[in-house]
């Protein structure tokens, strides 16, 4: 337990979303990063991602993204440097599934090489089978998706799950909570939804969704992916971990029907995001720049000690920023100790 907590007293950025590549082969409705993927911006190399990961300290949690991850032949490699380099607890690969042979490929080297890290693998379903082909656009996905799923399924160990994730939309609302179901009951993984989001997303659309719906089902499926956990008679590391996502869905909702903040944004200074081509983001929903990393000898601390970084950095705070997207709002959760009595109630009572 010590071990998987030391991240709470590291100085530099303990939480990367790294945007791996910006190439994809799907072009995605509801994508909030079309416009950079189709840029085919000249992306960090093994050698240069080597350097960088030497200024982080220790990194507890990576969020390989895109663009599809699985476009990377180097994909292992990368894992292998924040690994090796970090002492990274959590690996974690969001997939639209379509290459199949290459993600069983990774995940069978990933798990022999480094059986000690958590692996999950989420992938990309956003409704049964014409929805999610029509939002997708591309036939055949669902299919492919499905059958990855049970293919995965076959390697999964204690240090080893395999995720759906959909993302919640207008054109889906209406079946997400039935469809979630599905995945827990008959695939058999945990399930979970984000609300859509990004600047390219058009204001009417991000707003064409019922608040109350959605955190109503985002609750209800939580708590029967806790169904799919063998239950511990002793509190664990884990079930901390589902006690905050039921408090990040309580932030979002103060969000969404208060318009205010919760608890002081902690982007920029507990967890950053790399763009493929080496920009770091303050956030995927500002997108706010700091500058990038090859500008300043590959090393996250001299950018973040920039003063257009500080004065970014500050001004989130200054304008009590706030948001619904839920990875950084976990990573605000874990690093504010006056929420820790409300997760502790969520762990227990998940109420």
């Amino acid at each position: 337990m010590i071990r998987k907590l030391k991240f709470l007293w590291e100085q530099k950025p303990s939480y990367l979303i790294y945007w791996v590549s910006q190439a994809c082969n799907f072009t995605c409705e509801h994508c909030f990063n079309h416009e950079e993927n189709q840029r085919r911006s000249h992306q960090l190399s093994l050698d240069e991602v080597q350097k960088i990961s030497q200024s982080f300290g220790h990194i507890k949690y990576i969020t390989f993204a895109g663009g599809e991850p699985f476009l990377r032949s180097d994909l292992l490699q990368l894992a292998t440097v924040f690994i090796q380099q970090n002492d990274l607890q959590q690996l974690n690969i969001v997939t639209n599934g379509w290459f199949e042979e290459r993600i069983l490929e990774f995940s069978r080297g990933f798990l022999k090489m480094h059986p000690q890290v958590q692996l999950t693998i989420n992938i990309s379903l956003d409704g049964f089978q014409e929805e999610h082909d029509q939002i997708r656009r591309k036939d055949g996905s669902f299919q492919k998706c499905v059958s990855l799923i049970h293919q995965l399924k076959q390697l999964v160990t204690s240090n080893f799950e395999v995720g759906v994730n959909s993302v919640y939309n207008a054109k889906n609302a209406n079946q997400m909570e039935r469809f979630g179901e599905w995945v827990i009951d008959q695939l058999g993984v945990p399930f979970t939804i984000n609300l859509l989001r990004g600047q390219s997303i058009p204001e009417e659309q991000l707003r064409s969704f019922d608040p109350s719906h959605y955190f109503r089902i985002a609750r209800h499926l939580h708590k029967k992916n806790i169904s799919l956990r063998k239950p511990l008679s002793h509190l664990s590391f884990e079930q901390l971990v589902a006690g905050v996502q039921m408090t990040v869905l309580d932030i979002a909702e103060k969000s969404v029907s208060h318009n205010q903040m919760t608890v002081p944004c902690k982007a920029g200074r507990k967890g950053i995001v790399l763009k493929a081509d080496g920009e770091i983001l303050l956030c995927e929903i500002l997108g706010t720049s700091l500058g990038n990393i090859r500008e300043h000898d590959f090393d996250i601390g001299k950018l973040l000690e920039t003063p257009t970084a500080q004065a970014h950095i500050s001004k989130l705070i200054e304008d009590k920023c706030h948001c619904t997207w839920e990875c950084f709002q976990s990573l605000n959760v874990v690093h504010s100790p006056s929420l820790y009595p409300k997760v502790i109630k969520r762990t227990f009572l998940g109420a």
